[in-house]
């Protein structure tokens, strides 16, 4: 499998650590673990990664879609969405945005891998 570069944007520590695992264990490189939609920008100003693990409610004043929308705005970078919160207006937000799929919490593995496999076939090695 082709290598690529996650930013994990998750506020609960053992869900992120425990999508970190997966994609190391897939070959992946994780560039870090943004907790707020705040520190998402930031990140990914820096090193802009090719996909983005995305939770939709963080910690902090920026959610997670508004984050989306910013980062794929600025950088065209898509996502893989996780999420334990989609409602009528997460939904129709998220279907303008480019991604690979919505797993909720609590995550099923088996389809966040299916979705980090997708998305390294489907995304450009920069």
């Amino acid at each position: 499998m082709d290598r690529r570069s996650f930013l994990i944007v998750e506020d609960e520590g053992l869900i992120a650590l425990h999508t970190q695992q997966i994609l190391e264990n897939m070959g992946q490189h994780v560039l870090g673990i943004a907790l707020s939609g705040e520190e998402a920008l930031e990140m990914a100003g820096t090193t802009v990664p090719d996909v983005i693990v995305m939770d939709i409610i963080l910690d902090g004043q920026i959610s997670g879609i508004d984050a989306a929308e910013e980062l794929q705005h600025t950088h065209g970078t898509p996502f893989i969405f996780l999420s334990g919160n989609l409602d009528q207006n997460h939904m129709e937000r998220i279907e303008k945005l480019k991604h690979f799929g919505f797993i909720s919490k609590p995550a099923d593995m088996g389809a966040l891998e299916l979705a980090i496999r997708l998305s390294v076939k489907k995304t450009i090695k920069k």
